[in-house]
């Protein structure tokens, strides 16, 4: 991929990614996150509270979000279509659903242990948190779609060898 023009750099960007799954989903967005950092961009890493320190070990942001990623492979392993096989269990699936999607909110508009505001200016969200486009309205931010598997991500917008 060429270079941009001389003076047409892209300027220092807040980034938020948000991410729903185990450390396997975790890891090659941590490896995105220092590639941008590389670039000059301050990135925050918002996942489940279990990868706080594989996050903070490299100097990246965090900000926890609800979710059990034991819970969700369990759910994914039992349920391959994803769909619920009773009444309790689609309860348990819309509480969970619902804690997750109100963090991802909270993600994108607060700071951690002060409560201030805080705004990304680009989300990027892994596809099982669901809600990155919807945010990224609201909070009129910008938000790439990302494939739903990472292996597909070498050939996206977002991976370049320059800043």
């Amino acid at each position: 991929m060429d270079d941009p023009p001389a003076g047409r750099r892209i300027p220092p960007l807040s980034i938020n990614i948000i991410i729903v799954g185990t450390q396997g989903d975790v890891q090659p967005f941590v490896a995105l996150g220092l590639g941008l950092v590389r670039c000059g961009h301050t990135v925050r890493i918002s996942t489940h509270e279990l990868f706080r320190s594989f996050v903070t070990q490299y100097g990246l942001g965090f900000f926890p979000i609800a979710g059990d990623p034991k819970w969700i492979m369990g759910w994914a392993t039992a349920h391959s279509n994803l769909l619920p096989h009773s009444v309790s269990e689609l309860k348990e699936l819309n509480t969970n659903g619902r804690a997750i999607f109100n963090s991802t909110w909270r993600c994108c508009t607060e700071y951690e242990h002060n409560h201030s505001q805080y705004l990304p200016d680009l989300l990027i969200v892994n596809p099982f948190a669901g809600a990155g486009i919807h945010l990224a309205e609201k909070l009129q931010a910008m938000s790439p779609s990302l494939p739903r598997t990472m292996h597909h991500l070498s050939s996206h917008v977002l991976c370049v060898d320059t800043c």
